[in-house]
């Protein structure tokens, strides 16, 4: 037998690179060569025993536990401390080490052209290398070897499920994980059980062992069933990533420790059997290519993040839905509330820019202004319009989720309505704003010209602004910049919501022995209580003020096209512009400025909820192209009733949607 240290690893990658060529895929060139090569072996003998017995070899002469329990795992050290590994891979590639089996693993299959090659050839052309091989009929050594260290794997795999089912972070949210007779450690003697079992028949030489996979499997399910009710609860809970990449990574170790089972188990048939193993051999591939891929860990790690921000907006989004009329007229009102103080907001910004400070000071006064202002609307119970999209968007991901998960159409209908009522939530709420703005602005500029003969904005001032919102300009694309502020302050507004949950922090605010001092253990009760409704608002609305005022700040500074648009203040700045220089205006350019509110508001809407929906279907992994179905529902509403789509229908003609099947 050929001592694995004989064997040269690079003349395995250069026959996988012939066999490949320069095709990534499955070509009529790639199958050409790979079935001539198939051919070439099962004509040869000599051939055929030489690459079985470096397989064999191979097989023999390494450790497969790394293989079996880590490769395609995700790591313990957490999203951080991976994606700088893997960044500092790409500087200094890590050193390969001939006794590991996962290592020659990703020798081969390391590079993703490589990779996507192998994981698309066809499954009948790898069984049949596997018959030429006769792989079933390997050496006493090499089918021990392999056995034995598949054993070890499942003990390793059971280790690191007890040693993460306890772990602190999971007990605060579900505090049973840490007795006795929670599954995560119940499991553990299972396992034992079988692998002892397995173990004494390999010594004994009598076939398959004793104990059954059974109980191993009961403990496994009822492990998901855990994680299943904590994933359910994190609304109630909190959860932050590290806990929900530990749960990833507990759901993962569990999938690797059954598909283990499969491999072990000779009581099924031979054909499952071997789809156990094609199945185990596609993954392994894919994960050879995805352990170095900066994109791969960036993707797991945003859904993370994803999942654990939009659980929270969506259940606040449910809030900035109007269902019927009256809550139609409450939208209207909280964003009439929103528009008076936005018009004040826009007076003091035009004020600020007059002062002509410092780019820095006036950059600073312009953000709390901003930030300031839209937390005293969030006191005042107001809205901001494009607040909205960022919110609604999670909520539509998650009737997706539970629609997709029916497996039936029915829930096209239902997320159509839902959209429905999305839209005219959106349009009551702009009108609300920008009605209340507009008139106010003009209001509150004429009756200063009439008492005083001064305006807040100069006629070139009030130039400057008219042209800012131009709809031929630059105005788009300052406008999709306020899209993506809102869109983070969206993220800002559910990440704190789950943070003050998950460190319950309204309990800990009723606690503060100095607030319960002052106002007492009842009134601090209720502090905590106002806490836990408004936090995460209150800091999505001050952030979003300081990102409009800090990108206009960051456009002076460097000299670059960045500036902001939101619908309210350009419908506000209209207003002064307009009064200001009516008397010199024709009425194209206040035409013209209209159209320009008009287009900053489809384009704020349209970007926030466009990334806020991308986020939410990327947290839950539905895909996109899912919800074709919907729009077209959507459509062939607005045909029917375009109406609905601005107000609510009166109760007595209300489109009910079909119930879930």
């Amino acid at each position: 037998m050929t001592d694995t240290a004989r064997i040269d690893p690079s003349a395995l990658v250069a026959l996988v690179r012939r066999l490949r060529g320069r095709d990534r895929t499955w070509t009529a060139g790639a199958a050409a060569r790979f079935d001539a090569w198939l051919d070439a072996v099962e004509r040869d003998d000599a051939a055929r025993a030489e690459i079985a017995g470096r397989l064999a070899s191979i097989i023999a002469g390494t450790q497969h536990v790394g293989f079996f329990a880590d490769l395609g795992i995700a790591p313990p050290d957490g999203f951080g401390a991976e994606l700088r590994r893997r960044a500092l891979h790409r500087l200094l590639p890590e050193d390969f080490e001939d006794d590991q089996l996962k290592d020659w693993a990703r020798r081969l299959f390391g590079a993703s052209n490589a990779a996507s090659w192998a994981l698309s050839i066809p499954g009948d052309r790898w069984e049949r290398l596997a018959r030429l091989l006769d792989v079933g009929a390997m050496p006493a050594p090499a089918r021990n070897r392999l056995a034995t260290e598949m054993l070890e794997a499942l003990k390793v795999l059971s280790a690191r499920i007890a040693a993460t089912g306890v772990d602190p972070g999971l007990a605060r949210v579900h505090p049973d994980a840490q007795r006795s007779a929670s599954p995560f450690l119940e499991q553990q003697p299972a396992v034992r059980t079988y692998v002892d079992g397995w173990t004494a028949a390999l010594v004994l030489g009598t076939g398959d062992p004793a104990e059954d996979d059974r109980p191993v499997r009961v403990m496994l399910q009822q492990c998901r069933e855990v994680i299943r009710r904590i994933r359910r609860n994190t609304g109630r809970t909190g959860v932050t990533v590290s806990l929900t990449f530990k749960l990833q990574r507990l759901a993962e170790i569990i999938d690797r420790l059954e598909l283990l089972l499969d491999l072990l188990d000779f009581t099924q048939p031979q054909a499952q059997r071997d789809a156990a193993w094609m199945r185990f051999f596609r993954q392994q591939v894919r994960a050879c290519a995805d352990e170095t891929s900066l994109r791969t860990v960036w993707r797991k790690g945003t859904e993370l993040a994803a999942l654990e921000i939009t659980e929270h907006a969506g259940r606040t989004g449910e809030h900035y839905i109007a269902t019927d009329r009256a809550q139609w007229w409450a939208m209207f009102r909280s964003a009439a509330v929103g528009g008076v103080v936005v018009a004040f907001m826009a007076m003091a910004k035009v004020l600020i820019t007059a002062m002509h400070a410092p780019p820095l000071v006036e950059g600073v006064l312009v953000s709390l202004n901003y930030g300031l202002g839209f937390v005293l609307i969030q006191l005042l119970h107001g809205t901001v319009a494009t607040k909205q999209p960022a919110m609604t968007a999670a909520r539509i991901a998650a009737e997706v989720d539970a629609g997709q998960a029916g497996g039936t159409r029915a829930w096209v209908p239902r997320v159509a309505e839902l959209l429905v009522q999305v839209v005219r939530s959106q349009f009551v709420a702009v009108l609300g704003n920008v009605g209340v703005a507009l008139p106010l602005a003009v209001l509150l500029t004429w009756g200063l010209l009439a008492l005083t003969g001064w305006a807040p904005a100069s006629p070139e001032k009030s130039a400057g602004l008219l042209g800012q919102l131009d709809p031929l300009g630059l105005t788009v694309f300052y406008a999709a910049i306020a899209g993506v502020c809102l869109f983070l302050a969206g993220i800002v507004s559910g990440y704190c919501d789950n943070l003050a949950v998950f460190h319950r922090l309204p309990r800990r605010v009723a606690q503060m022995p100095l607030l319960v001092a002052i106002v007492g253990e009842r009134r601090a009760q209720a502090v905590g209580a106002w806490v836990e409704h408004n936090f995460g608002a209150l800091a999505g609305n001050f952030l979003f003020g300081c990102m409009l005022g800090g990108v206009s700040l960051l456009g002076t500074l460097t000299g670059l096209p960045l500036d902001i648009r939101h619908v309210a203040f350009a419908s506000a700045n209209l207003g002064m512009a307009g009064t200001v220089l009516w008397t010199q205006l024709t009425w194209q350019p206040i035409l013209l400025a209209t159209i320009g509110v008009a287009v900053i508001a489809i384009t704020n809407l349209a970007v926030s909820f466009t990334l806020s929906l991308m986020l939410a279907l990327r947290a839950r992994r539905l895909d996109a192209r899912g919800i074709g179905a919907t729009w077209r529902e959507l459509v062939r509403r607005a045909l029917s009733r375009p109406l609905d789509l601005v107000r609510p229908p009166p109760a007595s003609v209300r489109v009910q949607p079909p119930a879930a099947d």
